[in-house]
């Protein structure tokens, strides 16, 4: 714990003691909230109806739990406004944005390319693919919409928290 952290009192929130995690157990959150993402994209690709949708909306839930989690782990930075933040994490920030947007794009991309074989398919009889469109471009937004948060989690160490 570096010095000028205070040690642990009756009042320190356990927001407080949340955010001073080492960056090892940070990035191992992100390595779960990734995870979870592959295997929510999987699950859509597949096409899970029935009692075994339950494991979309669980993975979807454990995914958001990762995302709000590591919110709360760099105090929100990637979400603030630019007057709440100072020039240093407004950089940090930026940076992290301009991440999510490349990825939007390779996404929007790979969706594209997709959707171009998919429809092939579907003109041969095949519409399996296609008709999980609402479910791929669901999978596909949530990752460009949480990098930034995940990027500042992976990179930020914890003693820049302060």
């Amino acid at each position: 714990m570096p010095a000028d952290h205070p040690t642990d009192t009756p009042t320190t929130t356990r927001f407080e003691r949340a955010r001073r995690m080492s960056l090892r157990a940070r990035r191992g959150l992100v390595l779960v909230g990734a995870v979870t993402w592959v295997a929510f994209g999987v699950v859509s690709v597949i096409g899970m109806d029935g009692p075994a949708a339950v494991w979309r909306w669980a993975l979807l839930a454990g995914y958001v739990l990762m995302w709000a989690a590591l919110r709360v782990l760099i105090r929100d930075i990637a979400e603030r406004s630019a007057g709440a933040i100072d020039e240093y994490e407004t950089a940090r920030r930026t940076r992290a944005r301009d991440v999510g947007y490349v990825t939007a794009l390779v996404v929007a991309l790979m969706l594209y390319l997709v959707f171009s074989v998919a429809t092939n398919r579907a003109q041969d009889g095949d519409p399996g693919v296609l008709l999980r469109a609402d479910d791929l471009i669901f999978a596909a937004f949530l990752l460009p919409a949480a990098l930034p948060t995940f990027f500042l989690a992976w990179t930020t160490p914890p003693d820049e928290d302060d």
